[in-house]
């Protein structure tokens, strides 16, 4: 697997020979990337489910300020912590090893709100829409905010999760990308 663009780009990063891990397809981070633009300068994010770390690692060499990544399972986080180092970015991002509920809730006590949040739960697991209702009752999003998450084509997602609404899809092969933003009073 490798970084697609930014000052990182075409560099190389160690996966997981794990089946219960999926990461996150260079076509769909490409596309994913193409939809922040330039919004990912500068930006806080937050990659739930974070695997070895291919979409956050892949902000910040597109200039994020910081990625908080979200890995419970100890191996991965490891090899996770092994990227980062190897490339020189472990100053900019934070693994939290925890479940991704919990992290929700310890950001929140910490009053952090993220520009940019990616979800990517294991597929056909139910966790995409436990996520965004715990996004939407945790306010940890900041108020312009976007909220991605990707998910099998086929799984439906609401429309509204508390003050988040969906804003648009994107399907990529068998993929989509929901993306939600705080509903503007």
């Amino acid at each position: 697997m490798r970084i697609i663009g930014g000052i990182k780009g075409s560099q190389r990063i160690k996966s997981s020979k794990s089946r219960s891990l999926r990461p996150t397809m260079d076509r769909v981070r490409e596309t994913v990337f193409n939809i922040l633009g330039n919004r990912v300068s500068n930006a806080s994010f937050l990659d739930l489910f974070a695997g070895t770390g291919s979409v956050g690692i892949e902000a910040l060499s597109r200039g994020a300020r910081e990625v908080v990544f979200v890995e419970k399972e100890f191996r991965t986080a490891k090899i996770l912590r092994e990227n980062l180092e190897r490339l020189g970015l472990e100053k900019e991002g934070i693994i939290l090893k925890m479940d991704f509920s919990k992290a929700i809730e310890a950001i929140n006590r910490d009053g952090k709100q993220f520009d940019i949040i990616y979800i990517d739960p294991p597929y056909a697991s139910g966790l995409c829409g436990e996520s965004l209702k715990l996004l939407a009752d945790f306010d940890i999003i900041n108020q312009d905010g976007l909220i991605l998450a990707e998910h099998f084509f086929k799984d439906k997602l609401h429309e509204m999760f508390g003050g988040l609404k969906l804003a648009r899809i994107k399907k990529i092969g068998d993929t989509s990308i929901s993306i939600f933003k705080k509903e503007m009073n």
